[in-house]
């Protein structure tokens, strides 16, 4: 009753935001406090108030849909049925005693029916809304190679993780989730080292970035703020399925580094622009953003393994949810509802300092003499973002300041920085 209550408080507290929000879209006038900074007109305000007006009344019925849905799940024994069914194999080739191989069915199992069951949403989402907002480029074709290509690399990938946790928890003694704990941060170094080069590149096309004033402009700000042994600046073809941009810096743990720009930023925004955006994104680096959300992460996980093996082998909690035995994927799946208020709270404060890092990294750029407010707004107009953001709906759901607090701060720095 208590994981009934919480996925039902989280539903209406998260609906409550979302209609604050939801009011905002239906503003049609550019509002005074907004004309103020000129960055918007009224009719680029009015294409982002439909688009995110789409995107809301859209949210509100999956929402609910999955509100639904969970509560099913939780009240009708869902998961101990699929638990039963996904045995029925193993049995006819004599494997039903095999925990490791039982498990890997269910989770396999349960990632079908849940694409099945989300997919109509994403198509909706993607070819309706995204569509009729100019956003749209992937084909249908596209949409299900991606599906059976992440299918894939699960099973490739992600099955044999799964195994070696499920050994570890089944052979590791007492202190399991110590050596659990060690084996997934591994994990996690080596997936950050491999995904750009063998990963990345299963999904999108990635071309160097072509000789001329950008990439100068750009080793040139590498060079100048020591972004050690850049191997390479790339633009990766992320047109093919959308219009919305962005740009990134890969932080693996090696010396090699590398600038990611999606092509539609290119297209959007002016070298100077671009390269503003980057010093803030190098900003992140020579901040160690990346690595503090990292040890911040892991020990979050550290506290959540160490909980889930004082639960492990309690049998009520399994009764109580209708199995009877005591896996340890269940174990884990069913210790993760009941850690989900704990979940709430870390994700809130992570919010939180992800929010404080953004303005760090605005302060870093304007501190190398960088004028970003006019590229976040050409970023913030080209994809149709909202203005008008409710502050607690904010507070709530956003890593990033919205672009009004990001614009007053980096006024405030330039005052500070460059007279």
């Amino acid at each position: 009753m208590l994981i009934l209550g919480f996925v039902t408080f989280s539903y209406l507290l998260e609906t409550y935001l979302d209609i604050r929000q939801h009011n905002n879209y239906k503003v049609k006038v550019l509002p005074e406090k907004i004309k103020k900074y000129n960055i918007i007109t009224q009719e680029e305000f009015a294409k982002s108030q439909a688009y995110g007006l789409d995107k809301s009344n859209f949210g509100f019925f999956h929402d609910f849909f999955d509100f639904v849905q969970n509560i099913l799940v939780l009240v009708c024994g869902v998961l101990p049925y699929l638990w039963g069914v996904s045995a029925v194999p193993l049995r006819k080739f004599g494997y039903e005693d095999s925990e490791v191989l039982h498990s890997c069915v269910f989770v396999v199992l349960l990632i079908l029916l849940s694409s099945i069951i989300s997919m109509p949403f994403e198509l909706y989402s993607t070819f309706v809304i995204e569509e009729r907002h100019g956003f749209n480029k992937q084909t249908l074709g596209l949409y299900f190679k991606d599906k059976v290509k992440s299918f894939l690399l699960f099973i490739v990938i992600g099955l044999p993780i799964l195994s070696a946790v499920l050994l570890l928890i089944k052979m590791g003694g007492p202190h399991f989730w110590f050596y659990l704990w060690l084996f997934l941060i591994a994990v996690t170094l080596i997936m950050v080292t491999i995904y750009p080069t063998l990963i990345a590149p299963i999904f999108n096309k990635f071309e160097p970035l072509p000789e001329g004033d950008l990439r100068d402009k750009i080793y040139a700000l590498s060079k100048r703020v020591d972004f050690p042994t850049l191997r390479s600046s790339t633009h990766v073809d992320g047109s093919k399925r959308s219009g919305h941009s962005n740009a990134y810096n890969h932080m693996d743990f090696f010396k090699n580094k590398r600038i990611v720009l999606y092509d539609t930023l290119i297209n959007q925004v002016d070298t100077p622009g671009i390269v503003a955006v980057l010093a803030h994104e190098l900003g992140h680096f020579k901040m160690s953003h990346t690595y503090k959300n990292l040890v911040l992460t892991q020990l979050y996980m550290l506290v959540f393994l160490f909980l889930f093996s004082q639960s492990l082998f309690n049998v009520d909690l399994y009764r109580s949810f209708g199995f009877s035995t005591e896996p340890a994927l269940i174990g884990l799946t069913l210790f993760s509802y009941i850690y989900g208020p704990v979940d709430h709270v870390f994700s809130f404060l992570m919010h939180m300092l992800s929010r404080h890092f953004e303005y760090q990294a605005d302060e870093y750029a304007v501190k190398l003499g960088y004028d970003l407010t006019e590229p976040l707004a050409k970023l913030s107009t080209s994809n149709k973002s909202s203005v008008l953001i409710d502050p607690l709906y904010s507070a709530y759901h956003h890593t990033h300041p919205t672009l009004l607090e990001r614009i007053d701060n980096i006024a405030v720095l330039k005052k500070k920085y460059q007279n």
